[in-house]
């Protein structure tokens, strides 16, 4: 039932990215909530969510005029709020063709480069901890900071690395309100968050 209401909108993105959809930064401009599904474990843990919205986005494609589209997609990740930005891919010949790019869901106020850098590394996250070379990826993510390829103070691990400064380490209280403050902005999972304050109050 579920799939039909919201259509598999991973093979819609599949079959766009064949047909030569075409792929444009969105603003989402408002989230109507359905429902949410959950998988739990053996232990009545909620280990995945799915939210099922209806989104509306105004789309501004590189060449041609802004349009407004509404949908419904469910999503496995982050989820999209008012306000922020994102990365569509539509039927250039049917506009109703079109979904979310979820991996580019963004926060307001963030420019589309920094969107794209941040996208990657999030992509790059989920493939070292899938392949289980996170501790290198951590590592090598650190050196990348340090020397300024990934511009600017950045949160590796825990730890405030400024470009040519080694990492210091940050005050333990004001680190779990940073942390909380992107949860409740949705950047980060319950989940996230709790391995995140675990181990920094195992390090403090």
């Amino acid at each position: 039932m579920f799939g039909r209401i919201f259509g598999n909108k991973k093979k819609l993105e599949q079959q766009l990215s064949q047909e030569g959809g075409i792929v444009a930064w969105a603003t989402i401009t408002d989230v109507g909530a359905d429902f949410a599904t959950a998988r739990v474990d053996g232990f009545n843990q909620v280990t995945s969510q799915t939210d099922h919205v209806k989104v509306t986005v105004t789309v501004q494609p590189d060449n041609g005029e802004p349009f407004e589209a509404s949908f419904r997609q469910a999503f496995t990740g982050l989820r999209p709020f008012k306000g922020w930005q994102c990365k569509v891919i539509y039927d250039p010949n049917d506009r109703s063709r079109i979904a979310v790019l979820e991996d580019s869901i963004t926060p307001p106020g963030i420019d589309h480069a920094k969107a794209e850098r941040a996208s990657e590394m999030r992509s790059e996250a989920m493939a070292a901890a899938s392949s289980g070379h996170m501790a290198e990826y951590v590592e090598s993510l650190k050196a990348r900071a340090q020397s300024g390829e990934l511009g600017g103070v950045t949160i590796v691990d825990g730890r405030v690395i400024s470009p040519g400064a080694p990492a210091s380490k940050p005050d333990v209280a004001d680190q779990l309100t940073k942390l909380a403050e992107l949860r409740a902005r949705g950047v980060l999972t319950d989940a996230e968050f709790a391995a995140q304050k675990a181990k920094l109050l195992a390090e403090g």
